[in-house]
């Protein structure tokens, strides 16, 4: 049932934003929201989180600061992405489920055809359960075959509700033998074995840059946060060495700045630079993954939050091994 203030709200989001989100909802097969609905809801829920932040400006110090503003805007946006992203890893997986059931589903259609069924009947007959949300899309295409539509037309429309090349190459052969009065078992079992050979050739494509992958894992997750501990507990010994011989402060001239006076590195602003560089380093980690794996930055993203909980756990276990050892050769 549509719920109709969500929907109110959604109607006022421009219309490019929503015609992608309309996209996303249909081929990742959702169906519990209208585009309108689903902005609506993130639009209130992002409004709500800016208003938290700016209420929090004024309960901490009795004004609207411009920082907690944009925190407040940047959760606006954040919500928005968090959105995007999720449809789209539920479109990629259910693209995935279908092209690994496409080949079994044709050698069906094609056993079906031999049997002496019509197109039709075989296409709408091999509509089972265990092919997930192929069989859906089946009996989308079935079902409206049995209006004034011709099956044909209908069948090089599955682009429209499936975001998959493969998918949509297939069915307009399927549709175009079907015209052309082609063998069509034939033909169905030929493209069956030609996307089970694909998809193999693609899996070997992957084994083989796992040795890649595995490389970055390891020097994100534990070269990194290792040199960054060595870093910090060599700046703490420093620092407590100046303040035994006199140094007064803990504090330390260690570089000079660009514009040529000197800048303080002390052991608490490299330890914040060193998370800011974890969770940096492990994000575009992430993303360098997806375009090794999928040949696509987004489809990275999945592992972006899983990468930078491990980098910041392994840091802090590495920072707190190396202080013990180190402390107690001092």
């Amino acid at each position: 049932m549509r719920n109709h203030f969500f929907f109110k709200i959604g109607t006022f989001v421009p219309k490019r934003y929503k015609r992608t989100i309309s996209d996303l909802l249909t081929y990742s097969g959702e169906k519990r929201f209208t585009s309108e609905e689903l902005l609506g809801i993130t639009t209130l829920i992002s409004l709500v989180i800016i208003i938290i932040t700016i209420f929090t400006s004024w309960l901490l110090y009795h004004k609207i600061k411009l920082l907690f503003v944009i925190y407040g805007l940047v959760g606006f946006f954040l919500t928005h992405f968090f959105v995007n992203l999720f449809y789209y890893f539920k479109v990629e997986d259910r693209t995935n489920k279908i092209e690994r059931a496409l080949p079994d589903a044709f050698q069906l259609i094609a056993a079906n055809i031999r049997s002496g069924m019509t197109p039709y009947q075989a296409l709408k007959y091999a509509a089972r359960d265990e092919f997930g949300p192929l069989k859906d899309e089946i009996e989308f295409m079935t079902t409206r075959a049995l209006g004034t539509a011709d099956f044909s037309s209908i069948l090089v429309q599955i682009n429209k509700r499936v975001k998959s090349e493969l998918l949509d190459r297939s069915f307009k052969l399927f549709a175009s033998a079907m015209r052309s009065g082609g063998r069509l078992a034939d033909l169905l079992d030929d493209m069956a074995r030609d996307i089970t050979e694909t998809r193999g050739l693609k899996n070997e494509l992957v084994t083989s840059t796992k040795t890649y992958i595995m490389f970055i894992l390891f020097t994100v997750l534990v070269g990194m946060p290792l040199l960054l501990s060595l870093a910090i507990n060599f700046l703490e010994i420093m620092a407590k060495l100046q303040l035994q011989t006199g140094g007064g402060t803990a504090d330390f001239n260690a570089v000079n700045s660009l514009t040529g006076g000197q800048l303080a590195i002390t052991p608490d602003f490299m330890f914040k630079i060193a998370i800011a560089m974890v969770i940096l380093t492990t994000l575009f980690a992430s993303i360098l993954m997806g375009v090794i794996k999928e040949g696509n930055m987004r489809y990275g993203l999945r592992y972006a939050f899983l990468l930078m909980l491990l980098g910041l756990v392994l840091f802090f276990i590495i920072k707190g091994f190396l202080g013990g050892f180190l402390g107690g050769l001092m």
